[in-house]
């Protein structure tokens, strides 16, 4: 990353930014009733989702049912140096996505010391730490209360710059930790124990 410098946000609004498909698994409708009820406490707050899909239109309604529509910027596509720039222009990068493999853009948004705030699942639950971001905990949770904690991760990252900056330096590194090879190896061996609990403990035949 030698070269490359984020904006400073220090006196400016707070921009979250989203990317991914537009898909219902990648919980972006949880992000955007978390972000809805951030505008509460950081009413100039911007979020921007980068991405296009087949649930654009319905998500575009919930932010209107929400009535955040003015606060929600949404972008089809961009090429590659606007990408990296989005990147360096927002303070957070929110992924609470539900199922989640690899969660390469995760990986891009450390890379250019963005923290992120993600659900603990898939790909993103093994880059993501509190060094680096928020993790958010899912078992036993209802809808509501996941939302509850990924706007309580938003309000804490919007009112600590400090905290922010301490994240985004972490962030940087973080990348380096969990290149390809290792993230598939820990995903690989979570799967592994979980195949192998299975067939140890098959579940009741119901059919």
């Amino acid at each position: 990353s030698e070269g490359i410098q984020r904006k400073s946000t220090e006196t400016e609004t707070f921009r979250v930014l989203f990317v991914g498909r537009l898909l219902f698994w990648k919980g972006l409708h949880l992000g955007l009733k978390a972000f809805a009820q951030l505008l509460d406490k950081i009413p100039n707050a911007r979020l921007t989702a980068l991405g296009r899909g087949p649930e654009e239109k319905w998500l575009q309604g919930l932010t209107e049912q929400l009535g955040i529509q003015n606060a929600v910027d949404w972008i089809s596509w961009i090429d590659q140096k606007e990408l990296i720039s989005a990147y360096l222009h927002h303070n957070v990068f929110l992924f609470p996505s539900l199922h989640e493999t690899s969660g390469t853009v995760v990986i891009e948004a450390l890379s250019y010391g963005l923290p992120v705030i993600c659900l603990d699942l898939g790909g993103p639950g093994v880059m993501v730490d509190e060094t680096c971001g928020r993790l958010i905990k899912t078992d036993g949770l209802t809808e509501e209360a996941v939302i509850q904690r990924l706007s309580d991760a938003l309000v804490e990252l919007a009112e600590n710059s400090e905290l922010r900056q301490q994240l985004s330096e972490r962030a940087w590194a973080q990348p380096t930790k969990f290149e390809f090879k290792n993230v598939v190896e820990q995903i690989y061996s979570s799967s592994v124990l979980v195949e192998k609990t299975l067939k140890e403990a098959p579940l009741d035949d119901k059919s």
